[in-house]
């Protein structure tokens, strides 16, 4: 169905329904950021990894926790795959001898600067290989003071009367973020629009909102206690969806998921073995009459005639 269709339907439940249709799953996407987070790792579930039940002395059942070593895998893959995306950053070249396509250069320059879009580039790729799924939002503000830096260069350049007061701002939008990404793409594949699923603090409550964007207009829903209704309808002036939608089929780290969580249940397991055999033990057969104390130099053991003490090791490798 087109957009236009969709946004012509006579119900706005039919319209919200239509336009809410997620490309990744909200499990995958919860999936995923657990994985990416070392702290909600498998080896510290404790319906997975369960603690060891002892008895003591008198009969009576007890737990012991077990050790739990997360490995931050998932992340190093995602810096590692993010630094070689981005390098040392994206350069932008303008080769020209017009004043006007220089002074249009410097404004992209001042704007890129002043959107921090190098930081911006790396967190989208981080959140891209993480979630699977990514957007910026595109807005317009009021910007005085960049034309002021820029008026020497736009006076030369002769077009200062054409330019609007304005300045480009960018959102990065996220599942981690609280938002819900909805794009919606026409029979050829292109995307026609896309709609922003988010929540409000509207007098104390989480009021969920929908916003949506298509290529000259931005449209507001809002779920409030009567169900979901219309907001306001606003031209955003860009000429084109003001969003830029980036996904993945899947994380970077998929592939050897498995490999990790196996790598961190033996980690843990030997760090459990560690813990019960890791220091020496000492056995001791007959009567000791006198044991070193710590540190002394010299040592003298004073035993029985038929007393022996040694340390208990392993007779194989394992």
């Amino acid at each position: 169905m087109k957009i236009k269709e969709i946004l012509g339907l006579p119900a706005i439940e039919e319209i919200v329904k239509a336009l809410k249709t997620p490309m990744t799953s909200t499990a995958e996407m919860d999936e995923n950021l657990k994985q990416y987070r070392v702290k909600e790792h498998t080896v510290y579930d404790h319906t997975k990894r369960k603690k060891k039940e002892i008895e003591n002395d008198g009969g009576i059942k007890d737990y012991v926790d077990v050790a739990r070593l997360g490995i931050p895998m998932q992340k190093l893959i995602v810096k590692r795959a993010s630094a070689f995306l981005i390098g040392e950053g994206i350069k932008l070249v303008c080769q020209t001898d017009d004043d006007t396509e220089k002074a249009v250069y410097g404004i992209i320059q001042r704007i890129w600067h002043d959107t921090k879009l190098d930081y911006r580039t790396r967190e989208l790729a981080r959140i891209l290989f993480s979630e699977t799924e990514a957007a910026e939002l595109w807005y317009l503000v009021d910007n005085d003071r960049m034309w002021k830096k820029m008026s020497r260069e736009l006076t030369e350049a002769n077009i200062t009367e054409r330019l609007p007061k304005l300045t480009l701002k960018m959102k990065v939008l996220s599942y981690s973020k609280g938002d819900r990404l909805y794009p919606h793409f026409d029979e050829k594949g292109d995307m026609d629009a896309f709609s922003r699923g988010y929540y409000m603090n509207m007098d104390g409550k989480q009021i969920e909102h929908l916003d949506v964007y298509t290529d000259t207009f931005r449209f507001t829903y809002r779920n409030s206690s009567n169900g979901w209704e219309f907001v306001e309808k606003l031209a955003h002036n860009m000429g084109k969806i003001p969003v830029i939608y980036y996904k993945q089929p899947s994380a970077e780290w998929t592939d050897v998921q498995d490999l990790i969580e196996r790598l961190e249940e033996l980690l843990s397991n030997f760090a459990d073995t560690n813990d019960y055999h890791g220091s020496p033990i000492m056995l001791a057969k007959g009567e000791i009459k006198g044991m070193a104390k710590k540190g002394e130099r010299g040592k003298i053991l004073e035993m029985a005639e038929d007393a022996n003490i040694s340390y208990l090791t392993w007779e194989h490798a394992p």
